[in-house]
């Protein structure tokens, strides 16, 4: 807009940005698992750390930023339901962030089945142990999906897991861009 601008006013000679190819994005239709395959994919990473994070995933919809976001404090173990109501957000110069939505719908509570419950709190107990066996390097942070620290899991991690856990499954699919 500043070239179109100081062209209109006779600063330049011609608008330089109109001799710009522009770049043709290729849009690539989503792929989207079959039933058989979420079956051998969620029971190829069932034994593995983020087994849960991966089935929770699925089957509740919830995006990688809220996931990755969500503590204990959010599950509401009475009612089986978590609140989704903050996101970690990796922001340039600025690392990770918490970042809350800007209107109450993006807050909500997600239903959980019987399936789920019992499998969050087997994930709780696993947790426990992981946490006596970091001893000092142990970092609480209340989350539930978390790395063997404590801390919050890094996206990149998360996708190499995420495609580790899908050679195993037999599931001939790669994810390969964010989904965000």
């Amino acid at each position: 807009m500043a070239f179109q601008q100081a062209f209109r006013e006779g600063v330049l000679s011609y608008n330089p940005v109109e001799a710009v190819e522009r770049l043709r994005v290729e849009h690539s239709e989503m792929q989207i698992l079959t039933e058989e395959q979420t079956r051998q994919f969620v029971s190829a990473c069932e034994c593995t750390r983020l087994g849960t994070l991966f089935d929770m995933a699925l089957t509740t919809s919830i995006r990688e930023g809220d996931l990755l976001d969500l503590k204990w404090t959010d599950m509401d173990w009475e009612k089986a339901a978590l609140k989704v109501q903050r996101k970690l957000r990796r922001m340039p110069c600025q690392g990770k962030i918490l970042v809350y939505p800007k209107t109450e719908t993006r807050r909500r509570q997600v239903k959980l089945g019987q399936i789920m419950l019992v499998r969050l709190a087997a994930y709780r107990r696993q947790q426990e142990v992981q946490k006596v066996e970091a001893g000092e390097k142990w970092e609480e942070h209340g989350l539930i999906f978390l790395n063997i620290f404590g801390r919050s899991i890094s996206s990149e991690n998360l996708y190499a897991q995420f495609n580790f856990s899908f050679r195993f499954s037999t599931v001939h699919w790669r994810m390969t861009r964010r989904i965000e």
